[in-house]
């Protein structure tokens, strides 16, 4: 039976749609009005070379949304002309192999130089997109740019692109956009800084870019927050985007204007990455906005003669005790523009057995307030009459030693006790009630876990996002990792993939399964073959993202971190959402992986083909791994589902 076709996804780098035009992307051309009609009104095809009549059948290509009718107009195109420059960048686009389709672009290109031949190309120069025999050049070599960028090669991605602003200076393409993205992720700041003189702009695009670079340059400084000001006035909606929204839509918008939510989007999408790399840049972006929005909050009176008056003037019940207790309760809320851990402040009549206060604040409580909340509980009780009681339990914590004195003038007493009964059991419920939902176990959690193993791990993370492995290999791009230690407690051989290339998630996945890494190759076909493979991951994220009890642990022993964006949750699944602790052994491998994957991707980059190394002993546990580069090209499923075909084959 024959295998339906599937188009295969962008290459990385590129977007289905770009923000490079406003509406319509470099890779998707308006074509251009060239009639030509015999006297009767009719098109004179006999005139015509076989190279126009192909371009013909490329404009179709470019106007149809339909995968396989790209393909086959495309393949047609290159029947009539092996020079149809628009072909070979289409089918491109549907080459799973990321080599396949830099051969395929690479092709195109050529073509587009024989047709143009070396005079016009040089007397071209400085004015290439105003001549239309030169736009099907253009449009390749942005492709073979995006392409290069993909396969882990960024110097030759850089390179294409400050050649075809020399071609084109005034940029039709919208080059700068790209290019001032890749050199901001790449950290090529004086080359950034060359570039922008020469394309100053107001664009949203320009104005956050130039915000990042003055961050590195100079941190949270007057210049950078002027900058800022002058950004999120060109686009409100891009530090939400930035902060507050989840993983970037499969489909990017189509068009956009300035100013609105899908030009943020695309921002995000495209430049993201440079933001997310750079060490204390989306800190600094939510302190300052939550800074310049936050309403002011009313200073604590604290204990005043005014203030003091009214609680003496109060009822006093002799032998009713209250326990007060204040503690960071462990959870995230957000709080305007940041994610803060709260602390609770309970108060309860110990006597009769009520809660007389509560409140949630983002800040520690100072002295000030804890007085300001007791006599609110005194005069305003949340159950019973006004009242004081007769004495106060509270911990011996130096914030109440410097409340005790306040107390005592109202003639209550204050009594240290390092257990509080009532208030604690309250306070433990509280926290349960409030611990997030569907975080993975924390490493510390486990009864094995211990501080040297954390530090060794966040070492080598920190490593790891220090040498941006994700730029070294395409997206999807799988490296064998053999380990036959593990043969008594798991499979010899894994396979890992690195994760980063779309600027957005960070990190390392090592999977037992090859199929499991293939296992969204079409619509339902994960649920009519289900794949029970183990997954092993190490991602990065913002301190509020990682489980509080690794979070307390790492702050407690100061384990090293790259930048507080740069927190490792490491996870262990199987079945594909079923979530468990991590084994001992599970935890040696994976950080096995993510010391050695760096070293074999610089002495073995993707692009060269066939490697394999032996690295060992590695730390923690004195492993020695294999790695290599899987003689693999895209799997499927493994079963006859009609929802997976390889297009390697294809050309």
């Amino acid at each position: 039976m024959a295998k339906r076709r599937k188009a295969a996804a962008p290459l990385a780098g590129q977007k289905k749609k770009s923000h490079r035009t406003g509406s319509r992307s470099a890779g998707t051309p308006a074509k251009p009005k060239v009639p030509s009609r015999s006297p009767t009104g009719r098109r004179d095809t006999s005139r015509r070379s076989s190279l126009e009549r192909a371009q013909d059948l490329a404009w179709k290509a470019y106007d149809t949304s339909d995968p396989e009718r790209q393909i086959f107009f495309a393949e047609k195109a290159l029947e009539l002309s092996a020079d149809c420059t628009d072909a070979y960048v289409i089918l491109a686009r549907f080459v799973r192999n990321p080599m396949q389709a830099l051969d395929l672009l690479e092709h195109g290109l050529a073509a587009a130089e024989r047709t143009l031949g070396p005079d016009k190309l040089e007397k071209s120069v400085g004015h290439f997109w105003h001549i239309v025999e030169s736009r099907p050049y253009m449009r390749a070599r942005l492709a073979v740019a995006e392409c290069e960028w993909s396969l882990g090669r960024p110097d030759n991605a850089i390179a294409h692109l400050f050649d075809m602003l020399r071609l084109n200076p005034s940029d039709n393409q919208g080059i700068r956009y790209l290019l001032t993205a890749h050199l901001l992720e790449m950290g090529l700041d004086a080359d950034f800084d060359r570039l922008i003189e020469k394309y100053d702009e107001s664009s949203t695009f320009l104005r956050f870019s130039k915000v990042l670079r003055e961050f590195r340059r100079s941190g949270d400084s007057l210049p950078a927050r002027k900058l800022l000001t002058l950004a999120r006035a060109a686009n409100k909606h891009v530090l939400p985007q930035m902060l507050n929204a989840g993983p970037p839509p499969e489909e990017l918008p189509e068009e956009y204007s300035p100013g609105n939510a899908n030009e943020a989007i695309l921002y995000v999408a495209d430049f993201g990455g440079g933001w997310k790399q750079t060490p204390g840049a989306l800190t600094w972006l939510r302190q300052t906005a939550d800074s310049e929005t936050r309403k002011p909050v009313k200073a604590p009176v604290g204990p005043t003669p005014a203030a003091m008056k009214p609680l003496q003037k109060l009822p006093q019940q002799y032998g009713t005790i209250w326990q007060a207790v204040i503690s960071r309760v462990p959870t995230w809320l957000r709080d305007g523009e940041l994610m803060v851990r709260p602390w609770a402040m309970l108060i309860v009549n110990h006597t009769e057995h009520q809660i007389v206060g509560q409140e949630l604040v983002s800040q520690e409580p100072t002295a000030e307030l804890l007085f300001d909340r007791l006599a609110r509980a005194m005069r305003k009780p949340a159950a019973g009459k006004p009242h004081r009681p007769s004495e106060i339990q509270v911990r011996d914590e130096p914030v109440w030693n410097a409340v005790l004195p306040h107390l005592e003038e109202i003639g209550v007493d204050c009594i240290f006790r390092p257990e509080l009964e009532e208030a604690d059991f309250i306070l433990s419920e509280l926290h349960k009630l409030m611990e997030p939902q569907g975080q993975p176990p924390g490493l510390t959690e486990q009864p094995t876990f211990s501080s040297a193993q954390g530090a060794s791990l966040y070492e080598a993370a920190a490593g790891y996002f220090r040498r941006r492995p994700w730029r070294r290999l395409p997206p999807g791009a799988i490296i064998q990792v053999d380990c036959p230690q593990l043969g008594e407690f798991g499979p010899g051989r894994w396979f890992a993939v690195v994760l980063g290339q779309g600027g957005q998630t960070f990190g390392l996945a090592v999977y037992d399964d090859l199929l499991a890494i293939n296992a969204d190759c079409g619509a339902d076909c994960s649920d009519d073959h289900p794949i029970d493979a183990t997954a092993l991951s190490l991602v990065f994220g913002e301190k509020f993202e990682i489980p509080i009890s690794d979070l307390l642990a790492a702050e407690q022993h100061r384990w090293p971190l790259f930048g507080p964006e740069a927190y490792p949750l490491v996870m262990s699944t199987s079945g594909g959402m079923n979530v468990h602790s991590m084994e001992p052994w599970q935890l040696q491998l994976l950080e096995g992986c993510v010391r050695t994957i760096p070293d074999f991707l610089e002495l073995h980059p993707y692009s060269h083909g066939p490697a394999s190394a032996t690295v060992g002993p590695v730390a923690p546990a004195n492993l020695k791994l294999v790695l290599s580069w899987p003689a693999i090209d895209d799997p499927g499923c493994g079963e006859d589902c009609q929802h997976c075909e390889s297009d390697c084959d294809r050309h």
